[in-house]
């Protein structure tokens, strides 16, 4: 069953046909693509290996891979629910539905309109060529997985794309085979498996550094891509210093005593982990905390430096009073204050400006102030746009607000990696 499965599927991949196999019952289709799959994750382990060498030669950033970002933007339900149902469904609905002439309505359109069976001649005739394009291009829609494109990520993109374009080129013979649902189960199992053992390891410590002097004792455990929403915890004795699943920015915020909101971190083989850091003093009087950054410091080759960060600070004044006062709320105390938003428009019914300053600086990004204190309710109704002009034009024209430019600067600390002397 085994060999009589895989050699139907070279079969069928050396030249593909758009042929449905209406013969064999549920058990034998069940049997057939757990075979598939199983044979599938076999091929998948031998591309994953090769891709790993590249990682570790430093060719390819694996931090900058999209998966890293959504562990830390979603939560692992949200991020099941996108990468197991979601996503699978919608990239077989783009990639492999139409892969059979009787379910691709532009084909049947075509079809429909001049002579059908030149039509699907012709469809027959260049099938191996439309079932390898739609597997390249879904293969290819991964590429962008790797983060910002470059000559090294194009250059060994064949590789990188490698895994996609086997599971796509499986699913598309489950799809022409079996049918549309057989293609989303494989694809969904797929990143099931995928996504899980990732979920799985994130949380894994891996030793980094051990340390044993007659000064202290320090060991230091990296997490990678570890979810954002892992709590962290530091604990402080007499002698000692322990911090868990600690991101890099609290970590370096904690150790040099600096504000987390004014710390960049830029060094690349630091910021996306988190770090399990155990240390104990062997004599009284030293400063855990320095002793601990020094230690980062020659680990991973990095430096903490200062800067300046210029930003523009929006203040909004009122530049129209009587203009603004046609909005004011009648029976004010008969009002609820209510936001409404959709993909037009806004609307703010009994909301003082200072809630409404609160409101743009939420949804504008950006930095906006006031010292607007007016008691009155105003009804504002605004375009749903993150284009600061547009939004700055209607508050003018419509509502007498306007905004007041100021520069503002402000001490930033940077740790980045160190530049080699030059000689």
């Amino acid at each position: 069953m085994i060999k009589h499965t895989i050699v139907d599927l070279l079969q069928f991949l050396k030249r593909p046909i758009d042929e449905r196999d209406e013969r064999q019952g549920m058990a034998h289709r069940t049997q057939t693509f757990l075979i598939l799959f199983a044979f599938e994750i076999l091929l998948m382990g031998v591309i994953m290996a090769g891709i790993s060498l590249l990682i570790q030669s430093g060719l390819i950033d694996a931090s900058q891979h999209e998966l890293g970002d959504l562990l830390s933007r979603f939560p692992t339900w949200a991020l099941f629910l996108l990468g197991v149902i979601f996503v699978p469904i919608l990239e077989e609905l783009i990639f492999r539905f139409s892969l059979q002439y009787d379910r691709n309505i532009p084909m049947l359109i075509i079809g429909g309109l001049f002579n059908e069976d030149k039509v699907k001649n012709y469809w027959d005739r260049f099938y191996r060529s439309i079932f390898y394009t739609s597997s390249i291009l879904f293969a290819y829609a991964h590429i962008f997985n790797y983060g910002k494109l470059s000559i090294t990520i194009l250059a060994f993109s064949p590789l990188l794309v490698l895994p996609q374009f086997v599971m796509g080129n499986v699913a598309g013979y489950l799809r022409v085979r079996f049918g549309f649902l057989w293609a989303c189960a494989l694809h969904m199992l797929h990143n099931f498996l995928f996504i899980g053992m990732v979920i799985a390891s994130m949380n894994v410590a891996l030793p980094k550094a051990d340390i044993q002097n007659e000064d202290y004792s320090f060991s230091l455990e990296e997490i990678p891509l570890s979810n954002i929403n892992t709590s962290s915890k530091m604990k402080v004795g007499d002698d000692s210093l322990v911090y868990l699943t600690m991101p890099t920015d609290a970590l370096i915020s904690d150790l040099k005593d600096i504000p987390r909101e004014s710390l960049k971190i830029r060094a690349k083989g630091i910021k996306n982990y988190r770090y399990n850091i155990f240390f104990r003093s062997h004599f009284e009087g030293q400063n855990g905390r320095d002793t601990i950054f020094k230690e980062l410091q020659k680990i991973y080759d990095v430096e903490l430096v200062k800067g300046i960060s210029e930003h523009i600070v929006y203040e909004l004044i009122v530049s129209d009073s009587n203009l603004l006062s046609q909005h004011e709320v009648q029976d004010s105390l008969l009002q609820r204050m209510n936001c409404k938003s959709n993909f037009k428009r806004t609307e703010m019914t009994s909301y003082k400006v200072k809630h409404l300053k609160i409101w743009l600086d939420n949804f504008m990004r950006e930095d906006i102030t006031t010292d607007i204190d007016d008691t009155r309710l105003f009804d504002f109704s605004l375009p749903s746009t993150k284009k600061f002009a547009d939004m700055r034009d209607t508050l003018s024209l419509k509502y007498g607000l306007g905004f007041k430019l100021h520069r503002d600067s402000s001490d930033i600390w940077i740790l980045k990696d160190k530049v080699a002397d030059e000689y």
